[in-house]
């Protein structure tokens, strides 16, 4: 576990398509937002891909032992939903690809 002030480095390069694979991630929605967490800093871009990504049981559970950067378990990391104000949101696709059936909206 790190504790504040310390850092810990990473021996290799980090790929995400690596770890998340290519497939399924061409099509995706992007806008700019801002952290889940106070102090809420609009310095974020948001990319939510259409086609979900799988964990396993593992990997989630993983997620839920992670700690910031004060050693404090991460939980809790949302806030609600944010007036739109004058964000654009962005696509990767052309929109007549919007009514493809594959895409299924929640």
């Amino acid at each position: 576990m790190q504790s504040e002030g310390q850092r810990a480095s990473v021996s290799e390069e980090f790929n995400l398509k690596a770890l998340i694979g290519e497939e399924g991630t061409h099509r995706y929605y992007r806008y700019d937002g801002s952290l889940t967490t106070p102090p809420c800093y609009e310095s974020v871009i948001w990319t939510v891909l259409i086609d979900p990504l799988k964990l396993s049981s593992e990997q989630l559970h993983a997620f839920w032992k992670l700690y910031d950067s004060k050693a404090k378990l991460i939980k809790n990391t949302y806030r609600p939903v944010q007036p739109l104000r004058t964000r654009k949101l962005f696509r990767s696709f052309f929109s007549k690809d919007i009514f493809d059936e594959s895409i299924v909206f929640l």
